[in-house]
């Protein structure tokens, strides 16, 4: 009148135990992580320098016991990062192609053409287009999604400009506007204090 285990239960009874073990343990670490949720947000160098500090703390002052972790890097890069869950979210400046890729506008901004103060064309109110061929020009990298821009509607109308600095770093080509090594375009939201303290000038182009 006894229920005995045959060889195979013995084995079935091993597995079993080490598998309540490690539900167990699962259950623990996730419960773990639960309570103190990591969300992953990236941003487009444009975007990442100016819209995100604003973002991020009242993300901050609001969930004290989230962990923000924040990657800053060209629109191409940003959208790799989406698609292979690198990232839970993004602000981008840049052309999103991926479809699978939920998209919602947040902020509105243009290109403006930038002079320094020691810059020939500073005098000036505005400018045409032809104005700039043959200028030095302060660029982004060469795979930038705003140069790409750019670059096609100096091609169209047959502008060559002399590219002396490139740079994924937008203080730096900042920087060099300012020292008069050439002229820039950049995105509006990065160069307001610049702007407003002289610093710079935004010299509308008249026909574009």
């Amino acid at each position: 009148k006894k229920l005995m285990l045959t060889t195979y239960g013995a084995k079935l009874y091993d597995y079993s135990v080490q598998l309540l073990s490690m539900y167990e343990q699962m259950n623990k670490e996730m419960l773990e992580l639960s309570t103190s949720p990591i969300i992953r947000i990236g941003g487009s160098i444009s975007a990442g320098t100016v819209m995100l500090k604003k973002i991020i703390k009242e993300l901050e002052n609001s969930f004290p016991s989230i962990d923000i972790r924040v990657d800053v890097y060209n629109t191409s890069v940003i959208e790799e990062m989406i698609l292979r869950n690198e990232l839970d979210v993004a602000i981008v400046e840049g052309i999103v192609k991926d479809e699978r890729i939920t998209q919602v506008p947040v902020y509105e901004d243009e290109l403006v053409l930038l002079v320094g103060k020691d810059h020939p064309l500073y005098s000036k109110d505005n400018i045409k287009l032809k104005d700039l061929d043959g200028q030095n020009f302060i660029s982004r990298e060469w795979d930038s999604v705003i140069r790409n821009y750019y670059d096609t509607i100096f091609k169209k109308s047959n502008i060559s400009l002399i590219t002396k600095w490139g740079s994924s770093n937008t203080e730096t080509i900042k920087q060099a506007i300012i020292d008069g090594y050439g002229v820039g375009l950049l995105s509006n939201m990065l160069v307001i204090d610049e702007v407003e303290n002289n610093l710079l000038k935004v010299l509308p182009i008249s026909d574009v």
